[in-house]
């Protein structure tokens, strides 16, 4: 009978000695914060708007461009200014593959920009500069023509060229 109480007694010591170090793990991960907080996080605006010609006219005979349509890049959006400043990048998307001798490019303020990077099959046409980039607080309009350009000789049919704009924005510091 002495030895079952002893260990009753130790099973009881036991299971009090688990209890107090489960309430102290829980003591260690609990905490209370009183009074008010409040916090404001910068708004980030931005938008992006196209337009775009349906058919393109290669000559064959001759090099040259044409307008096929138009990019704008804002940092204001539902009349918010972006509180951040955003960098920003264009991929022209093509309805059909470029041939090698055709290829997009993009003018602003009598600068021309060309493709950073182009697709394997050159249907997407994607520009980034230092340039793309808006400041923190200052409501700006990026306003882009985008032109096809081609060299002698560049095509043997006829394109019906349907071209779509992806903007892409981001914060940066």
């Amino acid at each position: 009978m002495k030895t079952k109480k002893k260990a009753f007694g130790l099973v009881f010591a036991g299971l009090c000695l688990f209890a107090v170090t489960l309430a102290g793990t829980f003591a260690l991960y609990s905490s209370q914060i009183d009074g008010d907080t409040k916090t404001s996080v910068a708004a980030f605006a931005f938008d992006a708007k196209t337009s775009s010609e349906s058919a393109l006219e290669v000559s064959t005979a001759e090099s040259g461009k044409q307008e096929i349509g138009n990019v704008s890049v804002t940092n204001q959006e539902n009349d918010i200014t972006s509180e951040v400043s955003t960098k920003y990048s264009i991929c022209l998307v093509c309805n059909e593959s470029l041939p090698e001798t055709i290829t997009l490019t993009i003018e602003r303020d009598g600068e021309e920009y060309t493709p950073s990077q182009v697709s394997s099959d050159r249907r997407e046409f994607t520009f980034t500069s230092d340039d793309y980039i808006f400041p923190m607080g200052d409501a700006q309009s990026h306003d882009y023509t985008v032109l096809a350009q081609w060299e002698n000789e560049a095509v043997t049919k006829d394109l019906n060229l349907e071209v779509t704009a992806r903007v892409i924005g981001e914060q940066v510091d």
